[in-house]
């Protein structure tokens, strides 16, 4: 699996997803006021635009992501060593410090994917992987690979809505490689599908970082996630599973 292989499925699965939020979003969101968001009047000098200095390191910035991304979709084992050698020049070049660096890297989060490693691995020893693959199979194969697909995505969503995408990948990809082996059916629809559902983080706030950002910015409460994220995760799994058997290769 290359880089940029699920770049098909993945743009259907945003096309979809898009389309749900411009038609639906004004009546299933809550609306601010008026006067919730004011723009702050410019006075004397002070909004002035950045410096040509803050210019020339916002393109050398994007120019080192574009080069590591296109550097990392022919060479994928080298993206660690690459991103290191970015992080340097922007830190040399100034347009990062040390302690933003540091400050970037989320210890609960490193550490919630390492143990969902750790029990992916235990599930796949312990035989709790086959055991809950056979039963999948056993129900869902008779109604086709496109069934199969369905029940990885919509098993992935439900348990994606309290762990992170990371542990839901974990936890689920050996059993996933086991229903595939016993239905007989290629890994990689599977796998994408799997992909894809695990960062459909929509129908609760605490099931990704940047939800709990979103719903203190804007005032969202729970019922809100679920009202319009439910919905959403259920047009793009729609959208997603079709793709899946379609274009994955």
């Amino acid at each position: 699996m290359k880089v940029f292989d699920i770049f098909p499925i993945g743009a259907v699965n945003a096309l979809a997803g898009a389309a749900y939020m411009v038609l639906t979003g004004r009546w299933l969101l809550p609306q601010q006021s008026s006067g919730t968001v004011a723009a702050k009047p410019a006075s004397g000098g002070a909004a002035s635009a950045a410096p040509p200095r803050g210019n020339v390191r916002l393109f050398v910035t994007l120019g080192l992501i574009v080069t590591l991304m296109s550097l990392a979709a022919q060479q994928p084992k080298a993206l660690l060593p690459m991103a290191l050698g970015c992080l340097c020049i922007l830190v040399r070049l100034g347009c990062l410090s040390l302690k933003e660096a540091w400050s970037a890297v989320n210890g609960p989060v490193l550490l919630s994917i390492a143990l969902s490693m750790a029990l992916g691995e235990a599930i796949r020893k312990s035989e709790l992987a086959g055991i809950v693959a056979n039963q999948i199979v056993s129900v869902v194969a008779p109604y086709g690979n496109a069934a199969l697909l369905f029940a990885i995505y919509f098993v992935a969503i439900l348990i994606g809505a309290v762990i992170s995408n990371n542990a839901v990948v974990a936890l689920m990809f050996p059993i996933v490689v086991r229903i595939c082996d016993g239905a007989g059916i290629s890994w990689k629809p599977a796998l994408y599908a799997l992909m894809l559902a695990a960062s459909a983080s929509f129908s609760t706030p605490v099931s990704y970082q940047t939800n709990l950002m979103v719903a203190s910015a804007a005032d969202y409460s729970f019922a809100d996630f679920i009202k319009f994220g439910v919905p959403l995760q259920l047009v793009c799994m729609l959208a997603t599973v079709p793709a899946c058997l379609l274009l994955a290769k």
